[in-house]
């Protein structure tokens, strides 16, 4: 509580002196899979400067996480059988730089881009067979998108975000001992399996569209 207390001071400080606008939201969309995610903005860093800094990230449900058989033979063993049930975990993390298109009271809109980062999971599971296991990956990317914000109230705003994010290639990391690397660098892979084998069985993102409908409330 006193930590929260003292954060808060310092936010609403330092908006009093640099007139700096502080705003989180909260809203639901897809990126790479259907999810929900919050965000943090500053604006008016200073007089006449159209640029404000976002930070935020998501929680995203995949729906297919690529195939089920070949990775087993790639990062487990080579049995066979079972009812399949696969799906993917996204968690996406984000800042941005975003400049502001237009000047007006009610409806703006804005282009943004930065860093972002991963880290995605891979379930497969074999009804009947008694196996499952979960294939971990997480890497960092770039991304950018337009957003068009509307105000529906004093201290509220309507965000509509669209965007495209790339990553770069990494590590897969299976539930047991086998891994594949890029750089083929402290991989222990299984048999005689490559990194192109476990990239092209595991659904992960490399390029990612995003759309977002968020609130924005100011703190």
């Amino acid at each position: 509580m006193k930590r929260l207390l003292i954060t808060t001071a310092i936010i609403l400080t330092t908006s009093s002196l640099f007139s700096i606008k502080f705003y989180y939201g909260i809203g639901s969309g897809f990126s790479g899979g259907l999810g929900a995610g919050l965000n943090f903005l500053a604006t008016d860093l200073a007089p006449g400067v159209r640029l404000s800094l976002e930070a935020g990230g998501g929680y995203f449900h995949q729906s297919d996480s690529g195939n089920a058989n070949n990775a087993r033979q790639i990062f487990i063993n080579d049995n066979a059988g079972g009812e399949i049930e696969k799906h993917g975990s996204i968690s996406h993390f984000y800042f941005n730089l975003r400049y502001q298109l237009t000047r007006r009271n009610d409806i703006n809109w804005y282009l943004f881009g930065g860093a972002r980062y991963l880290k995605y999971g891979a379930y497969y599971g074999f009804i009947g067979d008694n196996e499952a296991f979960i294939v971990g990956y997480s890497t960092w990317g770039l991304g950018g998108g337009i957003a068009l914000e509307i105000k529906v109230g004093h201290q509220t705003r309507l965000v509509l975000k669209g965007g495209l994010d790339s990553f770069f290639t990494s590590r897969f990391d299976g539930h047991g001992e086998f891994s594949y690397d890029p750089n083929k660098v402290d991989d222990n892979p299984r048999n005689d399996y490559t990194y192109e084998d476990a990239d092209t069985a595991v659904n992960q993102p490399k390029f990612m569209p995003s759309f977002m409908l968020m609130l924005q409330f100011v703190m």
